[in-house]
């Protein structure tokens, strides 16, 4: 009876341990943010970051803003120049989005600072 107790006591340690390294795995508590064309975490490139902007961008639903480090990063594909780019910005959880059911997209107004995940690119 003993045994039982002991085996099963072992067998949940290991499944919790698993569980947490599926979670570890899967970036959870990472700082950086979800590139969904790696399938990865990534660590954000302020170095990138140009001059703030104002407009409007239209992004997927599923593309949610994350909270990480101090900054709310938010994927957004910007018609403008075909590129994925992140928007850094305090005011992310106070901007103005509405939903269009059309489209399947939000339509944003934003003030923001564009961070590209690589090279160098124009936001006019």
């Amino acid at each position: 009876m003993k045994f039982y107790r002991i085996f099963s006591i072992a067998l949940i340690a290991v499944f919790a341990v698993m569980q947490v390294s599926q979670l570890q795995a899967a970036g959870v508590n990472k700082v950086g943010y979800y590139d969904s064309l790696r399938n990865k975490y990534q660590k954000p490139t302020l170095r990138t970051c140009k001059r703030s902007v104002s407009g409007n961008a239209r992004y997927a639903k599923r593309q949610a803003s994350l909270k990480v480090a101090k900054h709310n990063w938010i994927e957004i594909v910007e018609a403008n120049y075909g590129s994925r780019a992140l928007w850094s910005t305090a005011k992310d959880k106070r901007q103005t989005c509405r939903f269009d059911s059309s489209t399947g997209l939000y339509n944003c107004k934003f003030t923001a600072r564009p961070c590209f995940s690589g090279g160098e690119q124009n936001s006019q």
